[in-house]
């Protein structure tokens, strides 16, 4: 027989809301990027790293089969824009963005998309 001590995390966050010691997160996420299929997908990664080279907090959801649903996924994680691409989008050389906020969307060809994501970093990002 013995004696054991074990902590779980349930138990450190009661103890912390009790006390009101729990500190808000919030991801600040500038950008929720997705594409329509596998191939719109994998066309969007290099867009990503190089907004997260400019110090946008991307997050990026990867291959996507119904677009309501994954504009749900968008809203919930409550980025300023929705940044996505389908086989149409990849076949004119542009992405499509949603601004969360107002619901206004664009489409921006991607050799623009260095000037977007400085514009953003400036208009409400980091």
């Amino acid at each position: 027989s013995g004696v054991g001590y074990g902590v779980s995390e349930i138990s450190l966050v009661n103890f912390l809301e009790v006390h009101e010691k729990l500190p808000e997160l919030d991801k600040g996420l500038d950008i929720y990027m997705f594409g329509i299929g596998e191939k719109a997908a994998e066309h969007l990664l290099p867009y990503a790293m190089e907004a997260r080279f400019q110090g946008l907090k991307v997050e990026m959801a990867g291959a996507q089969k119904k677009f309501g649903k994954a504009m749900g996924q968008a809203d919930k994680s409550q980025a300023l824009v929705a940044m996505f691409c389908g086989e149409d989008e990849m076949a004119n050389g542009t992405v499509s963005v949603k601004w969360l906020s107002t619901k206004s969307q664009e489409e921006i060809s991607v050799e623009h998309l260095g000037e977007f994501f400085s514009k953003l970093q400036h208009k409400g990002g980091v």
